[in-house]
């Protein structure tokens, strides 16, 4: 890490280079030293990420040296042979690798104030180091911008996306945020106009965003209280027509904004601006106010100017705002701004109008204070919401608020020196005190538990662990330990690297102590966080997903790999968890915390019934388990949220196939992975009347499900209801998946009130349920005289006969007859009239959605032509082909028992006609054609 560096790259040419040590003394006077504090400081804020990495790296790799110089080790060549043996593949005499170890402690004891001056500058060293090289988030999207945005931000055009029927790509990936990441934001909306919040609300929660509405201003006292909340990232003020704001209240409005957080002023057509102007011209002069009341109405587009002057005026420019769309709605009757004074304020356009207007503007947060974004249109958030663009562009506007209130440069800080001299230590009150030493066999008053090295640090710093932790226990599991040590014999096996027994890398160990303890708390915590968090600072991340790791033990197909006083430890450090660890109720690090068994049991009673399963079928499983453990909830109640996350479980991962088979643009292959289990089928074609209740899932449902709905099942009722679970099947077969999001497809559902009841925890009927799968069977119209099935064979390539009905004889022509144009019409009316009477067909004897009929002779011709022209036998390939082709025309009663009989003997009847010299019939055939090939081949037998 020498001064060669390109010196522009570096802040202030700092020199990169860094000492080589003499002594331990040497390093701690250097560690200490301002010169070390300013070189981390200066590498801290290299903006050039690729050389930032770099010189990282070469600091840990300087920071490895030093701690294997000044081992002291170095200096006892019993301990390094001892270690040597210790580790040596070949011995596998577990006694004497024990008596060697228990040599090394007591070296080790013997050494032990070289190993506290070496622990304490290591202490001082590493964590410095720590600063800069532990600093960011993980692989979470939290790491990008404050780990907020998406990988497409900025981009209007998404090559390869999908796209709604505006054009605009298809899919909450392409908002400019992250789904769930703003779960620690909070935006306070004064919603002065009073209108319909329903679609901004679900606007908010869908990229994780808690909101309070307000429909007045509150008392200046109770406002500024609530916007001083740190969590509190943006306002919005939805303007009325009439002041109702103080001069009290602007000024609390423009110490929010100084403070570096975000606004979003929206008014509407004259006069509804009344507040919103008194707002701008508070902070920004009276240059700066909406006016006018233009009539908009129409979609407008994406414009090739950039907001600075180029534009064609009319539309909307590409900005971090409007990611993922090329077209927007206006709004109905819209307010406006003067172009010109907005840019002396520091504005910049953002839209305009189709009638040229300019209706939104923008300002990034700077030095005055934080962004602005100001609106002459809020209409927008409830009048056609689900025309062009509106949902993302409510979005994108909320997500880029919150981005630019959080500012896009982390602060550096170092420790202390004199804290980080001081080595904290465990309080041992109220510890597990029955744990014997796995090494020397003895009691031992603080029982420590191994960690075992995960294979990949940073695997749970991704978004899908950090925003569901306990979920993802099961995963973790493997690096929990199954020995115990003392604190001595522990720090041995630490120090050297690996389990005697398991013979797996150790990186940590945890101490059953009382986390009653703040202390404790605090030392056990960021030990977790160094074990399953990479050593990133994700404090309440760490502790949720222990307590996930800790349950994933006592798991009853698991527990029983563990020794008894190890399981005693885990219960002992479970209680210890759920009693002394605190949390938010919805799991985050914003708001009062709380206990963290009693933040459970205000999730499952406090929040909104969505709210209550916005996590994992998992975690809402082991919620539920460990309130009705302690009887903080009674089993029926924490069955019917259990049943809810699972029937989102459901539907998410429906909805989930249903738009990656949309994205991959393949046929979708749902209706028929759903119709296999509820009903007999034959080559996928649901059998008449043969509707039944699920018993198992569709192969697309992880099987993720069952392991934690046992265990849940073991303690309260029954999660599994076979006829409720057809009929949520039956609710998603119904609708288009790929234009729903899961929360709000949930919300849809709920005005049913069949999905109500199971909702709420009532059974569905399986009589009824079977009913509802069996209406598809209905409405076909049939006369009685024609109902019974018979075999309708070809009479030639070309159809079957077309001079009578081959069910009840009907003639409609005679064959002998001349086939002239007109006897051929004739016969045609004929035969027409009769399928219409008889079969329900259109006018033409066509299928219909309610005829008695179908398209087989015409799938089998199309079929035999493409698929198979040179065959001569039947295959049961033409069988599946043509079956599967009649599903996709899905016209007329293909439903019924017998075409498994009926298919394969109307397909030999072809091969038969191919036989005797017949072609392929065309594509398009002429009923005079057909006629004329028919009555040659009569005439002739």
């Amino acid at each position: 890490m020498g001064a060669s560096q390109p010196q522009e790259a570096h802040p202030e040419n700092q020199d990169f280079s860094l000492p080589v040590p003499s002594s331990l003394s040497e390093l701690r006077e250097y560690c200490t030293s301002e010169k070390f504090n300013k070189l981390l400081e200066a590498l801290f804020n290299i903006e050039d990420q690729n050389e930032k990495a770099k010189l990282v790296l070469q600091l840990k790799e300087w920071e490895a040296e030093q701690k294997s110089s000044f081992h002291p080790e170095n200096n006892h060549i019993r301990l390094k042979e001892l270690k040597q043996q210790a580790t040596n593949p070949e011995n596998q005499d577990q006694e004497a690798k024990r008596k060697i170890l228990l040599e090394i402690g007591e070296i080790r004891t013997s050494i032990a104030s070289e190993l506290q001056q070496y622990e304490q500058t290591m202490n001082i060293m590493q964590r410095k180091v720590a600063s800069v090289a532990n600093s960011g988030s993980g692989r979470s999207n939290r790491a990008k911008r404050a780990g907020l945005v998406s990988k497409h931000a900025g981009k209007n055009v998404i090559e390869n996306a999908p796209t709604d029927k505006f054009g605009n790509p298809l899919g909450t990936e392409y908002d400019l945020g992250v789904d769930g990441a703003f779960n620690e934001m909070e935006i306070i909306v004064f919603n002065i106009c009073s209108i319909n919040n329903t679609h901004a609300s679900k606007a908010f929660a869908q990229k994780g965003f808690k909101y309070q509405w307000h429909n007045r201003f509150p008392p200046a006292k109770e406002m500024k209280s609530m916007l001083e909340r740190e969590q509190v990232c943006q306002v919005w003020v939805i303007s009325g027509g009439a002041q109702t704001i103080s001069v009290e209240q602007v000024e609390i409005i423009r110490d929010f904004h100084k403070s570096g957080r975000s606004l979003y002023i929206w008014g509407d057509n004259l006069p509804l601006y009344v507040d919103a102007n008194i707002i701008l011209t508070a902070l920004f002069g009276s240059e700066l106010e909406m006016f006018g009341d233009v009539l908009g109405d129409h979609v407008v587009h994406l414009t090739s100017g950039d907001g600075e002057g180029k534009t064609d005026n009319k539309g909307f420019i590409s900005h971090m705002i409007t990611t993922g769309m090329q077209h927007l709605y206006e709004g109905i009757t819209v307010a406006s701004f003067d172009e010109k004074a907005i840019r002396t304020k520091g504005f910049s356009p953002l839209m305009w109008g189709s009638a040229g207007n300019l209706i939104t503007i923008y300002r990034e947060a700077d030095e005055e204070g934080g962004a602005v974004m100001c609106d002459g249109a809020f209409t927008r958030l409830f009048y056609k919401v689900d025309d062009a663009g509106t949902i993302r562009y409510i979005i994108n506007a909320a997500c880029w608020l919150a981005i630019e209130s959080v500012g896009s440069t982390p602060t550096f800080e170092l420790p202390d020196d004199k804290e980080l001299d001081e080595i904290e230590n465990y309080e041992e009150a109220g510890a597990f005190s029955k744990g014997i030493c796995s090494l020397t066999w003895d009691p031992i008053p603080v029982a420590y538990l191994s960690m075992m090295e995960l294979a990949d640090p940073e695997r749970n710093t991704c978004d899908l662990v950090l925003n569901d932790p306990m979920g993802y226990g099961e995963k973790n599991v493997s690096i929990m330990g199954r020995n115990l040590y003392s604190k001595i014999a522990g720090e041995t096996v630490l120090d050297m690297g690996k389990d005697p027994y398991l013979r797996r890398p150790v990186v940590g160990l945890l101490p059953a102590v009382s986390l009653k303890h703040s202390i404790n708390r605090k030392l056990f915590t960021e030990e977790l966080c160094r074990v399953f968090m990479g050593r990133k600072a994700l404090y309440s991340q760490a502790q949720l997903l222990f307590v996930g790791v800790l349950d994933s033990v006592l798991d009853p197909c698991r527990v029983g790999n563990y020794d008894e006083l190890i399981v005693d430890v885990v219960k002992f450090m479970l209680e210890e968890s759920l009693t002394h660890f605190r949390s938010t109720p919805d799991f985050s690090d914003v708001g009062d915390k709380i206990p963290l068994i009693e933040a459970m049991q205000q999730y499952f009673t406090v929040s909104p019934e969505l709210v209550m399963i916005n996590r994992s079928f998992t975690t809402v499983c082991l919620i539920g388990r460990f309130l009705m453990a302690r009887n903080l909830i009674s089993a029926p109640d924490a069955c019917v949220i259990a049943r809810r996350s699972f029937y989102k479980f459901l539907i998410s991962n429906t909805i989930q196939l249903a738009k990656q088979e949309n994205k991959d643009q393949i046929a979708s292959t749902l209706s028929d992975k759903i119709n296999e289990i509820c009903y007999q089928t034959w080559n996928k074609i649901p059998l008449s009347n043969s509707g039944r209740i699920m018993e198992t899932l569709p192969n697309f449902i992880p099987c993720s499900y069952k392991a934690p709905m046992e265990r849940f099942e073991s303690q309260g009722g029954k999660i599994f209801n076979g006829a409720s679970v057809t009929f949520v099947f039956i609710k998603l077969m119904q609708e288009d998946l790929c234009k729903w999001k899961v929360e709000q497809l949930i919300e849809r559902f709920l005005k049913d009130p069949l999905f109500k009841n199971i909702w709420s925890g009532k059974d569905m009927d399986e009589g009824e349920v079977i009913a509802i799968l069996n209406e598809i069977f209905k409405g076909f119209k049939v006369s009685e005289s024609h109902a019974p099935v018979k075999i309708i064979p070809f009479a030639t390539t070309l159809g079957p006969t077309v001079f009578s009905c081959s069910k009840c004889g009907f003639v409609f022509g005679d064959y002998k007859a001349e086939p002239t144009e007109t006897n051929s019409e004739l016969i045609k009316k004929a035969r027409n009239a009769h399928f219409v009477e008889h079969f329900n067909s259109d006018i033409n004897g066509y299928p219909t959605n309610s005829s008695s009929h179908y398209s087989l002779h015409r799938t089998i011709q199309t079929v035999m032509r493409e698929n198979f022209p040179n065959e001569t036998k039947l295959c049961p390939e033409m069988v599946s082909v043509v079956a599967d082709r009649l599903r996709k025309v899905n016209k007329g009663n293909y439903f019924r028992a017998e075409i498994e009989t009926v298919f394969p003997a109307v397909i030999e009847s072809y091969l038969v006609c191919k036989a005797k010299g017949q072609e392929h019939a065309p594509a398009y055939i002429q009923f005079h054609d057909r006629l004329i090939a028919e009555r040659k081949m009569l005439l002739n037998q």
